[in-house]
């Protein structure tokens, strides 16, 4: 899970370094066609390498699982994971609001 949960976190993550300000809301989750591939592409190799550890690679005798030291997780285990790889987006976003709010901002108004 751990493995799967920091790949998850830089998937996740990828999406908000799309801009410094601005919301990921804003710029639209989907408007990036390249990003959206790479993330899609990178999903499927996270569930080919964990949700297939059990299955043998073809003329071996080694399972796929044994590449990684992975294991097949559960659906319970998946919504755990997405849960938390999602809180890097609600505190990024987070960040993006006090920043564009200036309730922080330093120095006197003129």
């Amino acid at each position: 899970m751990t493995l799967s949960v920091f790949i998850m976190f830089q998937l996740f993550n990828v999406m908000n370094c799309r801009s410094q300000e601005e919301s990921i809301f804003s710029l639209g989750v989907f408007s990036n066609r390249a990003i959206n591939i790479a993330f899609v592409a990178s999903f499927c190799l996270l569930l080919f390498f964990v949700q297939l550890a059990n299955v043998t690679i073809p003329l071996t005798s080694f399972e796929i699982g044994g590449l990684l030291s992975t294991k097949a997780l559960s659906f319970d285990d998946w919504i755990i994971i997405i849960f938390v790889a999602v809180l890097v987006i609600v505190i990024e976003e987070f960040r993006k609001f006090i920043v564009n709010s200036k309730i922080f901002a330093i120095g006197i108004a003129r």
